[in-house]
């Protein structure tokens, strides 16, 4: 079925601009969806077909580089991600960032800060972890996407319960910046569902 869908992206005929943003938004989540296969599979055609679908993206950045250039960038973190790049990766989770918020597509800058996320949680990065998934739960809130701020709320504890040894200090001015209630993080004891590394994304929350 991915091989079906992916195949249709590169053939379709775009013939409205309906169907154009229909295809970039479609070609934008499977980009990420594949690369995400990629990590948990090390498989490399998810690679191939994922990285196929960037250089999509970055052809239709020629028309619009206000719509597209932030996406664009997110599927180039995710790739830099993938392949173990990971200064890079950063240079470009940043730039989508940065891009969604400069543009005012807040569900993608908080998409972006959600990824950034985690990328840092599985490298290391704890603090920074932190601070992106604090700025996702704010942009989400702010999008109207209650049960995904909730979950990203939820991941939050996990890290503070499963990591004691974190300087809560450091990370309370960061955190108090994207959750209006991050005082209120339980950090007394283990959570019941341990943040795993390589079980991302979470399940959204009902």
């Amino acid at each position: 079925a991915m091989e079906y869908s992916t195949k249709n992206y590169f053939e379709c005929k775009l013939e409205t601009w309906t169907h154009f943003f229909i295809a970039a938004s479609q070609t934008f989540i499977c980009g990420l969806v594949l690369f995400w296969m990629h990590r948990r599979t090390n498989n490399d055609v998810w690679l191939h077909t994922g990285n196929k679908l960037k250089g999509v993206l970055k052809g239709w950045t020629n028309s619009s580089e206000w719509n597209f250039l932030h996406k664009f960038h997110l599927l180039e973190a995710e790739e830099h991600f993938c392949c173990g790049r990971y200064s890079e990766a950063k240079v470009s989770y940043d730039k989508a960032i940065f891009l969604s918020k400069e543009h005012k597509f807040i569900n993608d800058e908080a998409l972006a800060c959600e990824l950034a996320g985690y990328f840092a949680y599985e490298t290391g990065e704890e603090t920074a972890a932190l601070d992106y998934l604090a700025r996702a739960h704010e942009n989400y809130n702010k999008w109207g996407a209650v049960a995904k701020s909730k979950n990203i709320y939820e991941f939050i504890q996990s890290i503070f319960q499963n990591n004691p040894n974190l300087d809560q200090k450091a990370l309370i001015s960061s955190l108090q910046s994207g959750l209006g209630h991050a005082a209120n993080v339980d950090t007394t004891g283990p959570s019941s569902q341990n943040a795993r590394k390589r079980d991302f994304p979470p399940t959204t929350v009902e």
